[in-house]
């Protein structure tokens, strides 16, 4: 099973904290407003695809020193509208991308090694999030889950069946309203499992499971 992205090695001295780096960022471009990146592999190569206002979708590739425009790695991803928020993740060996939209539903494609193409299954199960769904799919061991934000700030939990993403509200528990427009983002450190949260007033709450 690739777990890619977003297993980190552990950090022997506890977490360091968030260090400002303009490095990182070389090379992307103003694509207008309400950004939303999402960073994943494919293989060793580094990619990017990021969301905006508008619905449209963005594609960058890693040089190793800086993101350079790519336009192959959205082939085949159409605009939702506005406010498109892909998440790419790995089932076994196949890639999928998840997008919420300003609509509050689900838009899901796989991977064709040259393509996304549109895919209803992937999408199976999740349900209208109301206005501006928000996706993180994570793995906690080999289960696989999804939690949404949307614009009402509320947090919505499911797991996947190997077919279809069932409800699962214990694995938001905890998660409490933090205003407008809940963007999740789950990731691990070491072992531990963290989860970020943007919204509407620009700030970021953060939780550790």
């Amino acid at each position: 099973m690739i777990h890619i992205p977003l297993m980190k090695p552990v950090i022997a001295n506890g977490f360091p904290g968030w260090t400002s780096d303009t490095d990182i960022i070389d090379g992307l471009t103003d694509i207008g407003a309400y950004t939303a990146p999402n960073v994943f592999y494919i293989g060793t190569d580094m990619y990017l695809i990021s969301g905006e206002q508008f619905g449209k979708f963005t594609g960058w590739k890693w040089s190793g020193t800086a993101w350079v425009s790519n336009t192959s790695i959205v082939s085949g991803l159409i605009d939702v509208g506005t406010y498109s928020s892909p998440n790419v993740f790995y089932i076994g060996t196949d890639m999928y991308l998840i997008s919420g939209a300003g609509n509050g539903l689900f838009y899901g494609y796989k991977w064709s090694g040259t393509a996304w193409v549109s895919n209803t299954g992937i999408v199976s199960g999740l349900t209208d999030a109301g206005t501006f769904s928000v996706p993180s799919v994570f793995y906690i061991g080999t289960d696989m889950y999804l939690i949404a934000g949307n614009g009402s700030s509320s947090f919505y939990g499911y797991k996947w069946s190997g077919t279809a993403w069932v409800s699962n509200t214990s694995i938001v528990s905890g998660l409490t309203d933090i205003g407008g427009f809940s963007s999740p983002n789950i990731f691990y450190i070491g072992t531990d499992m963290y989860l970020i949260a943007g919204e509407s007033d620009g700030v970021f709450t953060g939780w550790i499971a």
